[in-house]
């Protein structure tokens, strides 16, 4: 098997890697098809072209070249097997496939990054491309929707970035990566990055696992490496001499600095050798070994206990990757979890047309439940299609006492960090709201069950988010808003906030922090509305001083 996996880079930059015995394999992430659209009116058929082995997790090093887009042309037709294709129309006359291959590359590059490798990208200009995709059936391609991706952010964790080109570059840090890339820094930029920050011992400071490794005239990241938990990943400029860095440090420098990816070129190799063995080793080494063999029986325990415990929490992704009964299936799941009387899949006993998903029965009467999995976001009427089944079911039981509910599992290719949150535009909100009936997403009934399992939420919490009506966030279920902070003030852990007139905060009380979908619990330790301390207080702008420091950039809400 090859060592390390190229995508879309050059034959000079394979050749130099291969001098060492080192071996590649070439993949691509897509290119750039020229379409012949010349009139009003014109539209084109086009296929995904990405391509990488299936068993990508298994190498050692990715190289990623997002800098010289191969430029191809497609024939129109669709080849055997083909399960979606792109619609492109006039005055469209190029259409960029790499960050479709991105997308769907998520995944895979995340399994790579978590195990002991390398990945290695050369950054160009941010390409986000908003693609007209469709499945493939029987008479070709079906109904199109909106489908955005990203070439740049196409890994968990990538730093923020935003666009910015220049040709000034030099190095940063005493790093061996950037004491290499000081002397490859002859070409451009297209990309920044921002120094991604943690918060520790009460304050937010740069994060310790990611450095600069080179910077602009501004000062401003170019080239960074982001340790990841056991993967490396080195965001890097478009330097000209692609071939000869990655030669370099792939030969030279990884070898020392990860001496287990590629052993047969660590410059230490040979001390290992019994012949130069230092003295007591090889008794440690005996001793190491019988550890091992003692734990192997524990490890094969706990190994069992891990694929059942996976297997039994299975359904919560499914909720975020699945389409069709699968994903039924997995919300079914989750609403007997939550402990819900009686849910019925109407698949099962219904030999009508396609109705509601699920029936649910509530204090009230009874819940309909339409559940989607979809590439985009949902359209008007996929998001209202559940509220002529309630007419329907209200004739039929001859009283007003169903409630609607749309669950989806939107952009489910992506992972859901990079998904557009919420999906639902404004006008559907506000349809779902007058119409009374409600919009939910999987992801939130994904984030709520952390939340429920840490007691920040309770089952029957989201229960009742369940039955509201509009846009329904049921990881705030139970919670009343009190806002964003005014100011901040870290010596003090206090918060000058605004909160809403119908609220009553005192001493004592539990409040929930969100940020960025991380939730977390403190308290308040004391109240001050213009310079004196109250032990309660409704509405309006006050002080509270918290056990803990919370970030400006939150929202804050209170904990019955």
């Amino acid at each position: 098997m090859s060592d390390i996996i190229v995508f879309d880079g050059s034959v000079e930059i394979r050749a130099a890697l291969e001098q060492n015995g080192l071996s590649t394999t070439h993949a691509t992430l897509g290119s750039v098809v020229r379409v012949p659209n010349r009139k009003t009116g014109d539209k084109q058929v086009l296929v995904p072209d990405e391509q990488w082995p299936a068993n990508f997790h298994e190498y050692k090093v990715a190289i990623l070249d997002l800098t010289s887009p191969r430029v191809t042309t497609q024939t129109g037709s669709l080849p055997p097997n083909t399960k979606v294709a792109f619609r492109s129309t006039y005055p469209e006359t190029s259409l960029d496939l790499r960050p479709f291959g991105a997308a769907r590359l998520r995944d895979g590059i995340d399994d790579f990054i978590d195990r002991q490798s390398v990945t290695i990208i050369f950054f160009s200009r941010p390409v986000r491309v908003t693609y007209q995709i469709g499945t493939v059936g029987e008479w070709g391609l079906g109904e199109v929707e909106d489908f955005g991706a990203n070439l740049t952010t196409f890994y968990a964790g990538c730093p923020s970035y935003s666009e910015k080109s220049g040709t000034k570059m030099k190095g940063a840090g005493a790093d061996p990566i950037a004491t290499l890339l000081s002397r490859y820094l002859s070409g451009s930029y297209g990309t920044i990055f921002e120094h991604p920050t943690q918060y520790v011992d009460g304050g937010w400071v740069n994060a310790q696992y990611f450095s600069p490794l080179a910077v602009n005239a501004d000062g401003e990241i170019i080239a960074f490496i982001n340790f990841k938990e056991a993967g490396t990943v080195i965001g890097l400029p478009n330097i000209d001499d692609k071939a000869g860095f990655c030669h370099q440090l792939i030969n030279e420098v990884i070898p020392d600095l990860i001496p287990s990816l590629f052993p047969e070129l660590s410059s230490a190799k040979w001390t290992d050798s019994a012949d130069y063995q230092l003295p007591g080793v090889q008794t440690l080494l005996d001793q190491r070994a019988a550890e091992v063999a003692a734990h192997e029986l524990s490890l094969a325990t706990l190994d069992v206990r891990l694929a059942e415990t996976r297997a039994a929490s299975k359904f919560l992704h499914d909720l975020l990757t699945e389409t069709g009964d699968a994903l039924v299936e997995a919300v079914h799941r989750y609403c007997e979890w939550l402990e819900f009387p009686s849910v019925k899949m109407m698949d099962d006993d219904s030999n009508e047309l396609l109705e509601e998903d699920l029936q649910i029965e509530v204090p009230s009467g009874l819940l309909i439940v339409e559940v989607k999995g979809l590439h985009g976001t949902s359209t008007d009427s996929e998001c209202s299609q559940i509220a002529k089944i309630r007419f329907r079911r209200n004739q039929q039981r001859g009283k007003v006492d169903v409630d609607a509910l749309y669950i989806v599992n939107h952009q489910r290719h992506l992972a859901p960090l990079s998904r557009t949150n919420p999906p639902f535009n404004d006008r559907q909100q506000e349809d779902a709201r007058l119409d009374s009936r409600g919009l939910l997403t999987t992801y939130s009934l994904f984030e709520a069950y952390f939340l429920i399992e840490r007691g920040l939420l309770t089952k029957a919490d989201v229960r009742q988010a369940f039955r509201r009506h509009g846009y329904i966030d049921p990881t705030v279920s139970g919670l009343e808003l009190l806002g964003t902070p005014l100011n901040v003030f870290a010596e003090h852990k206090a918060v000058i906030i605004n909160i809403p007139a119908s609220v009553t905060i005192k001493v004592g009380d539990t409040v929930v922090v969100q940020k960025a979908g991380t939730f977390t619990e403190t308290s308040v330790v004391s109240i001050q509305v213009k310079d004196v301390d109250v032990t309660t207080h409704t509405g309006g702008k006050l002080g509270i001083a918290l056990a803990e420091l919370v970030p400006k950039s939150c929202t804050l809400y209170l904990k019955p």
